[in-house]
């Protein structure tokens, strides 16, 4: 393969691009997303409990049905002449909704005199169903009022339920439409309808003077960006491309840049650790672009050995790092192995309860999605060695203080 290394010039453009970054960020605080902090952008259920608030007219925003009515005529395109402004008033959103016959639950249901409105909320992509799902929804909307129950079905892009879910409703197509349609199932997007819906209420004169409930739905709007793919980073990513020469291949340097990763990370955990790569008491392997140092700590009762290993590990975009415990398939850990450290203790019980049976079980884990992926931000980012440095030394001190933590088991006995 050819020299895929970028020179200093272009490598200080790239940091300087990221510096400005950084410095935009300082002055407008816009990473310091307290919805993201409690990662509501993977919970579907810290995400309903937002909703609800916000869409709750007696809601702590204290801005009565603003928020629901935006919402019912933006998000779920309900006419006004069937849901008008004074039944939505005295409306109530109600979170996990129990059909008590099924024992289901539904995310967000909005009552009102007349209407029984059902929500089902799915963050991640591509969504998941239960059999049976949106029909038992259906049902109990059927059940609830007379006038063409509708449920909507809310995720990042817009996607249809499965056919499992739908049941006897996936044998006529038209029974799913987007909100526009006359569906019995109406399909809605966070990176539409929920990204419109905030950013209107951000606009409104109402909210606009009312900083503290502005800035929230800043937030909000912020993570409903990421929860559906949209966070816009590309003209970032387009600068950076602009400043790396055409006959540098991107899967290049994305090989070169693994194979980097991988090497130093590894190498600078022995030499914290004193262990010298011709040390015949670890054993160590690179498979695939996994790299595993291992060693013996002890045996089972049955008298199987039981064995540490460090694991560094690229798989496909996604950076993994920490320990696992090995032994033979089906046989116990050794109490005695444990008794020296409570910690060590609760997380190994912890680990044979969750994935007893496998040949090697993680004890500690930290993992990193996507940052070797091209298409991120994070990836361009790694090109710079100060910022791969950060990455190293972060995995590099998890790793030193789990192995150091293990090895001390080993030298009490």
């Amino acid at each position: 393969m050819a020299n895929v290394q970028l020179d200093s010039v272009t490598l200080n453009r790239i940091a300087g691009i990221f510096d400005l970054e950084h410095e935009t960020d300082r002055l407008t605080g816009k990473k310091f997303n307290a919805f993201d902090l409690a990662g509501v952008e993977y919970d579907e259920v810290r995400i309903c409990r937002v909703l609800s608030n916000l869409l709750d007219p007696k809601g702590s925003h204290c801005q009565g049905g603003f928020f629901l009515e935006k919402f019912c005529r933006k998000v779920l395109n309900l006419d006004p002449k069937q849901l008008p402004e004074k039944e939505l008033k005295r409306a109530k959103v109600i979170r996990e909704y129990s059909i008590h016959k099924t024992k289901r639950r539904i995310d967000l249901v909005i009552i009102t005199s007349d209407h029984f409105i059902p929500i089902e909320v799915k963050v991640k992509n591509p969504p998941k169903d239960e059999d049976r799902q949106c029909f038992d929804y259906y049902i109990e909307a059927c059940k609830q009022m007379n006038n063409s129950p509708v449920v909507f079905y809310l995720t990042p892009n817009g996607t249809s339920p499965s056919a499992e879910s739908l049941a006897e409703l996936s044998n006529d197509p038209q029974n799913i439409t987007d909100k526009y349609g006359k569906g019995k199932i109406r399909c809605i997007s966070f990176r539409d309808d929920i990204s419109e819906f905030l950013s209107e209420c951000i606009a409104d004169s109402k909210i606009y003077s009312v900083p503290p409930v502005r800035e929230v739905l800043a937030q909000l709007l912020g993570t409903v960006g990421k929860i559906s793919g949209c966070i816009d980073s590309s003209e970032l990513i387009e600068k950076i491309k602009e400043i790396i020469p055409e006959e540098i291949k991107v899967k290049d340097l994305r090989k070169d840049l693994i194979n980097r990763y991988l090497s130093i990370t590894m190498e600078r955990f022995l030499q914290n650790e004193d262990i010298q790569k011709n040390d015949t008491a670890i054993k160590k392997e690179k498979h695939n672009r996994e790299y595993r140092l291992s060693d013996d700590i002890g045996k089972t009762s049955n008298g199987e050995s039981i064995s540490i290993s460090i694991n560094i590990d690229v798989y496909e975009n996604n950076a993994y790092w920490g320990m696992t415990l090995g032994t033979c398939k089906g046989k116990p850990y050794d109490d005695d192995l444990m008794k020296n450290d409570p910690e060590v203790q609760r997380i190994i019980n912890r680990k044979i309860e969750e994935d007893y049976g496998r040949e090697y079980t993680w004890v500690f884990k930290q993992e990193r999605e996507d940052i070797f992926k091209p298409e991120t931000v994070d990836f361009y980012r790694l090109l710079v060695p100060s910022e791969l440095d950060k990455l190293i030394d972060e995995v590099v001190f998890d790793l030193d203080r789990i192995f150091k933590k293990y090895r001390s088991i080993n030298d009490a006995d």
